[in-house]
């Protein structure tokens, strides 16, 4: 699929370069002459610029919803990374996780109309898995905060697969 699609956007160009030198070199031979150009060169030179501008408009398009899958994942790392994740000691810690835990599972939500674009459905399930298993661990025993300090390793473990997943679609959308 890649080829043909490569190949459906150097082609037009080089006939656009092609008949742009062939229509210069026709005139300067023929000056009088160039309005005399026939109908098959006046379409051809329309199917290349139709064509040009139809593949330069996907690529903006998909490189704008690339752009914005990247700055929704650069998002959801911030939170992620953020030590208030695994460290909670007291409720208003725990408040604040849930608001943060809500945000990232909308932002984690909005990536799923994508997932199917840029083919990452296997990295987003995992991630969304992911961090609802970290949900439910912090969730189990929410007022017991030395339970949930005892679990610091395993929810950085878990918070760490997160961030591993959403940087490795980053990747796959440079690819």
């Amino acid at each position: 699929m890649k080829k043909w699609l490569w190949f459906a956007i150097i082609t037009p160009i080089i006939l656009l370069i092609l008949n742009i030198i062939i229509i210069k070199f026709n005139f300067d031979i023929n000056k009088f002459d160039f309005l005399k150009t026939p109908l098959f060169n006046i379409f051809n030179i329309g199917f290349i610029i139709f064509f040009t501008g139809y593949f330069t408009q996907y690529n903006n398009k998909r490189n704008k919803q690339k752009k914005i899958v990247e700055d929704i994942i650069l998002k959801i790392i911030i939170l992620l990374e953020n030590e208030k994740m695994y460290n909670i000691n007291n409720e208003e810690d725990f408040l604040k996780i849930r608001i943060t835990q809500r945000l990232i599972n909308n932002r984690i939500d909005l990536l799923q109309s994508y997932s199917n674009i840029f083919d990452f459905s296997r990295l987003y399930n995992t991630s969304k898995n992911e961090f609802k298993k970290y949900w439910e661990m912090i969730s189990e025993k929410p007022n017991d905060f030395n339970y949930i300090n005892s679990m610091k390793i395993s929810l950085t473990n878990q918070l760490s697969i997160v961030i591993s997943n959403m940087e490795s679609i980053i990747k796959l959308l440079h690819k």
